[in-house]
């Protein structure tokens, strides 16, 4: 992760409200990439 960026790990069903938030946040290039079962679970963003 490059500076000024933030990386979090989400329970299962999560991942989408937690990019909104980010959103809501004025955060940008926020992406979901998923774990081994395909379940969005990283979220990561830019400041």
């Amino acid at each position: 992760m490059k500076k000024m960026g933030v990386f979090f790990e989400v329970g299962a069903g999560q991942a989408e409200t937690v990019a909104e938030m980010l959103r809501g946040a004025g955060m940008y290039s926020i992406s979901i990439s998923p774990d081994l079962a395909g379940i969005g679970r990283c979220v990561s963003a830019k400041l």
